[in-house]
């Protein structure tokens, strides 16, 4: 693979393939490529500046889970000791030992508890950056496979209107068809059909005309035929982007009246895999936050908030008993001390904000990071939505080429008998 990946360069086969590849996702694309490979792959799906501020961890978020995680589980630990001992009725002195185990556990414990969650977040960060990664990456193929049937239908649509160019014979100038609506291809068509009967009216013979008149009747019914079947998969949809500001307006009236017959008609099944249903392009716009998260916020604050206070008031507040119960008498004038209390409040509340604040700033950075996989998530599915009409307008302008291939070979042939039968004439008067 090389260090620069031009997709661009690759058919749309392939690019189908390698898209194939990565929807199977990381795991799967790492069973084929070495580590190298990969990074590769994963620098042409690069975040932008905008993802990247959003799914990136940062200091803030894996130090606000280290800390909470500490708290939680010192408190744990020590919590299960003041219950065991006051159910045994072993105060301080009489299991000193007992007790510094249990503070040595508490605090080797909930370190390193702490920095594995530390390391977690970090490594979720790094999950998503990579998935980020792949979803660009899907983007940006589907992108360019879009773009290269865009461009395929482009030259089919110039060959179409070049071949009436070429049977004009009469008009100086011709209409150029975008084939965008039902009515623009049969108004080629019927355009296609005029050139042709004029041309098939210069056969002075009658027998002879008749016989071709009978042949392009067939060539143009069996289009027609193909037309009146599928032209309507790429009949103009109605899109998002082109919704009226009247939020009130009726979305019947929005809808294409083709799809809302044919919806009227098949069971849920058979919509389901009729290629003229239309399918709804997905609202992409920023959630709130609180909104969306209402509920959850509050039922993890209100434990966080009242938990780290309440263990932070035990802490603090329960000193002057824990001294005394190890017989450290000396400490008792300063804990009990009035503005040792009030400090020490004081330290317990900006403590429980910054706590807090450390929930709140990791509730939002994980919804921020789902929200920007979503929102790829939905620009992929709405390109793919564009492809499957893309496709359908393609399939239709390439069998149209296939007929009008056929009937200019029959058109040709009448062309050249009017020629010879006209050069006979010619002939005819120079010799009398």
């Amino acid at each position: 693979m090389d260090d620069d990946i031009n997709f661009a360069n690759f058919n749309i086969q392939e690019l189908n393939v390698l898209l194939k590849h990565l929807k199977l996702g990381i795991s799967h694309i790492k069973k084929y490529l070495t580590d190298e490979n990969v990074l590769k792959l994963f620098a042409a799906g690069k975040l932008t500046e905008e993802q990247s501020g959003k799914i990136k961890s940062d200091q803030k978020e894996k130090q606000g889970n280290f800390i909470l995680t500490i708290n939680v589980i010192f408190t744990g630990f020590l919590g299960a000791w003041l219950g065991v001992a006051g159910f045994l009725k072993i105060g301080v002195k009489e299991s000193n030992v007992l007790f510094v185990v249990t503070v040595l556990v508490a605090v080797v414990g909930s370190i390193y508890f702490g920095y594995k969650n530390f390391k977690k977040t970090e490594k979720r960060a790094h999950d998503a950056g990579n998935k980020q990664k792949i979803l660009n990456l899907q983007l940006k193929i589907i992108r360019i496979i879009k773009n290269k049937r865009q461009n395929h239908i482009a030259k089919l649509i110039d060959y179409l209107n070049d071949v009436l160019r070429k049977l004009n014979t009469v008009d100086q100038t011709i209409v150029t068809h975008d084939f965008s609506s039902k009515n623009d291809f049969f108004n080629w068509l019927k355009q296609l059909d005029e050139y042709i009967q004029l041309e098939l009216k210069k056969i002075s013979d009658a027998d002879l005309r008749h016989v071709f008149s009978k042949q392009m009747d067939i060539l143009l019914s069996n289009l027609k035929e193909d037309l009146d079947k599928n032209v309507g998969l790429i009949e103009t949809q109605y899109k998002l982007e082109d919704k009226t500001a009247d939020e009130g307006k009726n979305k019947e009236s929005m809808t294409p009246r083709f799809v809302l017959e044919e919806q009227g008609q098949k069971s849920s099944i058979s919509a389901l895999i009729d290629p003229t249903i239309y399918i709804p392009r997905l609202e992409i716009k920023e959630k709130s936050w609180i909104e969306d998260n209402f509920y959850s916020i509050v039922s993890g604050l209100i434990p966080t908030m009242l938990g780290g206070f309440g263990s932070l008031f035990i802490y603090f507040m329960g000193l002057p008993d824990i001294a005394k119960q190890a017989g450290i008498m000396a400490l008792n004038p300063l804990l009990e001390d009035p503005v040792v209390k009030v400090v020490a409040l004081v330290i317990i509340i900006l403590i429980t904000l910054y706590f807090i604040y450390s929930f709140l700033y990791t509730n939002r950075k994980s919804f921020q990071r789902d929200q920007e996989l979503n929102k790829t998530q939905k620009k992929i599915n709405n390109e793919e939505a564009d492809l499957l009409e893309i496709r359908a307008k393609m399939n239709v302008l390439i069998k149209m080429k296939r007929h009008v291939k056929n009937i200019l070979s029959l058109f040709n042939v009448v062309r050249g008998v009017n020629t010879a039968i006209d050069g006979v004439r010619g002939q005819k008067c120079s010799s009398l």
